[in-house]
This record gives structure tokens, sequence and C-alpha cells, in this order.
């Protein structure tokens, strides 16, 4: 009799907690999805430049203004070391333009130059998650940026409608070589998977200095990134 019901009680104690264990493995499972410790990113995006050429005729003469927009493209890598923050290293490639005219210049052929820059970004952000919310993560990032340029090319645009691609000291010099800035984003990451989430990150950077240190106001800029993270356990 005292068997029976010893054997009656643990059938007891193991009908009733066994769904509470199953229910905290679930609850463990879903919370792991989302614990990674660091991820490895590649985004690409456009950006557009404010107050990125000079804004008075240079000594030649030559008159400058905007050019378009273009593209970047990027990878990174985050730690994260607490639940909220991270710190994540990207290395990002630039292009962008900016045009010069000659209606007032010196050399009255030319109709107008087309400068054509490829930049190279260092980057810190430190990521602050400030929403959570299933699979949605969201953050706020500072950061610092260090740009070089790397190579420079003028294209200029004759009145008979043909071109070359000679330097003119005046135009080409007018960009700088090296840049620090600092920057603010909004990280917005959806989980698609355990490892794999999709990235969407608008970018506002200011620079340090002016484009020419004759200019007025400082060179700036705002870029709309997308891209991939990928989870790392």
């Amino acid at each position: 009799m005292k068997t029976g019901k010893l054997i009656a009680s643990l059938l007891l104690i193991t009908t009733i907690f066994n769904p509470m264990k199953a229910q905290d493995i679930k609850a463990t499972d879903t919370k792991s999805k989302l614990d990674y410790s660091s991820t490895i990113g590649i985004t690409s995006g456009i950006n557009h430049s404010i107050n990125a050429f000079r804004d008075t005729p240079n000594s030649s003469g030559n008159n400058f203004y905007k050019g378009t927009d273009q593209f970047n493209f990027g990878i990174n890598y985050s730690l994260v070391f607490s639940k909220k923050f991270r710190s994540r290293f990207e290395l990002k490639y630039f292009e962008y333009t900016y045009n010069a005219g000659w209606e007032n210049a010196d050399l009255p052929v030319i109709k107008k130059s087309v400068v054509s820059l490829d930049n190279i970004d260092f980057n810190y952000f430190l990521d602050y998650k400030f929403l959570e919310i299933n699979k949605f993560q969201m953050f706020v990032s500072p950061g610092i940026k260090w740009e070089i340029n790397v190579n420079r090319e003028e294209k200029n645009y004759r009145n008979d409608n043909t071109f070359n691609w000679a330097n003119y000291n005046g135009i080409i010099g007018e960009n700088s070589r090296f840049l620090m800035a600092g920057s603010v984003s909004v990280v917005a990451k959806y989980n698609i998977t355990k490892n794999i989430s999709l990235v969407i990150d608008p970018d506002y950077t200011i620079f340090f200095r002016k484009y020419v240190s004759t200019n007025s106001k400082n060179y700036q800029r705002m870029s709309l990134n997308f891209g991939l993270e990928f989870n790392l356990y």
C-alpha cells in the first residue's frame, strides 16, 4: 500500500512540474534567439552631401556646385558587451561628385568639369538598444568617422560636347584628403531567422571642418543604408 501511494505521489509531482519545465525551456529558446554575442554585417545605400564643394569662386573664376547623389558600400563587425550596448566597427566606401563651371573662368572652351571622388571611411559606433519587441530591435548609435580620399578624377566637358580627363589644380585641389567627423544614426533591425537580420540605417554626419576653409558652413552628409546582419553565438 505504501509503495502504491509513493508511486502515485511521484506521478502527481511529475505531472505538475513537467509542463513548467517545458514552458521554461521554450522561453529560454525564444530568448536565446536574440542573445547573439557578435554580428557581421554588409550594407549599401545612397548619400546626400551638404556643403561638399567650394561655395565661392576660386582664383581662376570657377563657380562650384553640387554633384549627383552617389552610393556607398560597407562591411561591419559588432561586439555585444551588455544587454543594451554593443561596439560596432565599420569599413565603408563612398563615391560622390561635385561640379565646376567655367563660364567666368580663364578657359572658355570648357563648359563644366565634374570631379568624382572615391573615399574610404573607418568608423566606430556605440550602439544603444532602446527598443526590443519580439524579433525587432532598434538602436541609437553615436559614432566617430575618419574619412580618407583615395582617388580623384576630373572630367572636363568642352563646348563642342567632347571631353578630356585633364586635372586642373585649381579645381581638383578643392576637396580635402583627410577628414574627421561625428555622426548619429538609428539602426532598425529585424531578425528574419536566428542567424540573419534585415537592417535599415539612416545616418547623419557632420565633419569637424569646412570642406574648403573659405566656406561658411561645415561639410555634412546624410545617408540611407540597407543591409544584412549575420548573428554569431
